[in-house]
């Protein structure tokens, strides 16, 4: 039996807090509520894949770089290319949304990448797309820069992911033509193959996207994010209201009307609804 779970922002005890605290997301979690174990990647397993990803997350960035100079209708800073660079190595979000389209297949050593032609739940495989992006592709300025630039995909890949960019060592793509035909630890092999691909919901993904963008709210916490159960998350809501001096039953309808009226329904209109109550007031 599955339920859908509650994410609360812990910002203090006062109405406004309380606004931006009720998140409501589509994440499923069983019955008893108990918070999602954090998915970790696989270990050992970036240097079998960091070709690949290599590859496919530069010709990811340009698309991105593309999109959001389209959207501001002007040329992007060159800070702003970090910024998306580290962004797109992120399956959360928006940005990072290439990675959630594949899955690592494994056949006598050998790793590819296969598209599954629909975005995946998290889990241990597409972390590890996460890690080997940043990896590859964080650690070097220049690819910023080659970006600012507008150089072509295939220019940045033969830089970064062949020749090994600014460092000047191996690059991965050279690398990894050893790693792949090295035997892959039987720890690696199980743990890779027990990782089944499960297509993930657009509600399951706008609420990863809207709490990868909560985090950088304002003064907003690292560990601010706690996950409940349904029952618990309206308890908790009720007796906030009621600290605002409400009585329990005008707490329970004013909490009534927050739901019927869809505003915990709406992550991505929540979100900004958030951001401007942190314009106004710190949080």
């Amino acid at each position: 039996k599955l339920q859908f779970l509650y994410f609360i922002v812990i910002m203090g005890g006062n109405m406004k807090a309380l606004l931006a605290g009720l998140v409501l997301v589509a994440c499923l979690e069983s019955a008893e509520g108990r918070k999602k174990k954090k998915v970790t990647a696989l270990p050992g397993i970036v240097p079998f894949i960091s070709c690949d990803v290599c590859k496919e997350g530069v010709r990811n960035i340009v698309e991105v770089v593309k999109y959001h100079q389209e959207e501001k209708g002007r040329k992007l800073r060159e800070d702003d290319m970090q910024e998306l660079l580290e962004w797109s190595c992120d399956p959360r979000r928006l940005e990072g949304r290439w990675m959630r389209y594949l899955d690592i297949e494994e056949k006598d050593g050998v790793f590819t990448l296969k598209d599954t032609g629909s975005p995946g739940k998290m889990n241990r495989k597409i972390r590890s797309l996460g890690d080997a992006c940043s990896t590859v592709l964080l650690g070097d300025s220049d690819l910023s820069g080659m970006l600012y630039s507008g150089k072509p995909s295939s220019s940045m890949i033969k830089y970064v992911c062949v020749d090994g960019g600014e460092t000047g060592e191996t690059g991965p793509c050279k690398a990894s033509k050893k790693k792949k035909k090295r035997k892959m630890p039987a720890s690696l092999s199980k743990s890779l193959h027990a990782e089944l691909f499960r297509e993930a919901s657009d509600k399951e993904l706008e609420a990863e996207k809207m709490m990868a963008e909560m985090k950088k709210l304002p003064n907003m916490p690292e560990d601010a994010f706690q996950m409940y159960s349904r029952d618990d998350m309206e308890d908790m809501a009720i007796s906030e209201l009621m600290k605002e001096g409400m009585d329990e039953e005008e707490a329970e309808e004013t909490y009534k009307q927050m739901k019927d009226s869809g505003m915990l329904e709406n992550p991505g209109q929540y979100l900004q609804n958030a951001k401007d109550m942190a314009g106004d007031e710190e949080l």
